[in-house]
């Protein structure tokens, strides 16, 4: 299974909402493929959004971590300021540390019919990754 880590939070929930769009889009775009994905971001953010349970990295870090060491590698997922985020920086260190393998993951197209509110499946591409997060 494939780990997909991604940035997520900011002080505006409508960058956090797109952030859990686009990380829907690249698990269902690597799910296609036939590989298992985990993304926490897609699989939390409804149930932290409806059932009022935190938001923060800090809070999810010891169960993304957990996650991490199950998992065969890690996606990271390269959105506007996945530099600055927390959760995703000590989700890849802990990979790092783990020895799992490192893949970026950047959204290529990602086709949307407003009329429908449907998506078609992204457009991806991934590479190991060199010095991206040195």
């Amino acid at each position: 299974m494939i780990y997909l880590c991604q940035p997520y939070s900011h002080s505006d929930p409508q960058i956090m909402q797109s952030r859990f769009v686009f990380g829907a889009g690249a698990a269902a775009a690597i799910f296609s493929t036939g590989v298992d994905v985990y993304s926490p971001i897609v699989h939390w953010h409804w149930i932290a959004e409806h059932f009022d349970l935190p938001t923060d990295a800090a809070h999810w870090r010891a169960h993304n971590l957990h996650v991490v060491e199950q998992c065969e590698a890690v996606y990271c997922l390269l959105l506007l300021g996945w530099q600055h985020s927390v959760g995703m920086r000590g989700e890849v260190e802990h990979a790092v540390l783990k020895g799992k393998p490192l893949f970026t993951v950047n959204l290529l197209a990602f086709p949307h019919d407003p009329a429908l509110n449907k998506f078609s499946i992204p457009t991806l591409r991934t590479a190991p990754v060199q010095d991206t997060f040195s």
